[in-house]
């Protein structure tokens, strides 16, 4: 993949520099911080522009309506009071958004999740990049963000490509 192509994928509406702009959402508050610290120290943290964060899924829905374009990254709790992550990533893949979703949970059974097939068809259906197991740590946590960061860049590239003449 073309090194440039790449970069365009990260590229904010505010900055030139490549970024990953990330909406962490989550009712707990603990677990919120712990991923922005996390991060903070993983294997993409020199191409994070920022990281907010919303309560759930409807405050997160919220914000990304407000902030159209702002956002190329949302990683959301499975499930969370008034809108879970499900349905918060279903409503940003029926937004059209050039978001990628990926999708953290404690209780993958709850979410349909725990079998790998079906998993597979859930995030397909739910436009769901990458899925985070809860409790999380470090590594796992860097190794989701390079998925994220990776997934984003493929499917910017399979957009331009098919814009070119």
């Amino acid at each position: 993949m073309d090194q440039d192509l790449k970069g365009e994928w990260l590229k904010s509406p505010e900055k030139e520099q490549a970024k990953l702009n990330i909406l962490v959402v989550d009712d707990a508050q603990n677990i919120s911080a712990l991923m922005e610290r996390f991060i903070g120290i993983s294997t993409v943290a020199s191409q994070v522009g920022l990281i907010e964060k919303a309560v759930d899924g409807q405050e997160a829905f919220d914000i990304l309506e407000k902030n159209k374009g702002k956002f190329n990254v949302v990683l959301t709790d499975g499930q969370m009071p008034r809108m879970g992550g499900l349905e918060l990533a279903k409503k940003i893949k029926a937004s059209g958004e050039d978001i990628v979703v990926g999708l953290m949970s404690g209780n993958m059974n709850e979410l349909g999740l725990s079998d790998p097939k079906t998993q597979a068809s859930v995030m397909r259906d739910y436009g769901i990049a990458a899925v985070l197991p809860k409790p999380f740590n470090r590594q796992q946590v860097s190794e989701f963000m390079g998925k994220i960061k990776d997934i984003g860049e493929a499917k910017n590239s399979a957009v331009v490509q098919s814009q070119t003449p």
